[in-house]
């Protein structure tokens, strides 16, 4: 079995703060777009319905997924 994975030698996160960044890496969309620009929403104000994500994507397509964070903000 090939292994899955990408190699990405350069990366600029779209804001330097953690939930936002890892919200767009996890949507494809920016903060503006989002609706996350700062830690504190991430927490208390759940993603717009209609933002699809990663996770979602690949579950469509039959993947399984799950995460282990210790953030509070993720």
């Amino acid at each position: 079995m090939k292994p899955l994975g990408r190699l990405i030698a350069r990366c600029t996160p779209a804001i330097s703060v953690t939930g936002p960044a890892f919200t767009t890496l996890m949507t494809g969309q920016d903060p503006h777009t989002h609706g996350v620009p700062v830690n504190y929403y991430v927490s208390s104000q759940p993603l717009s319905e209609s933002a699809v994500t990663l996770a979602e994507r690949l579950q469509a397509k039959g993947y399984q997924t799950g995460a282990f964070v210790s953030g509070f903000v993720l």
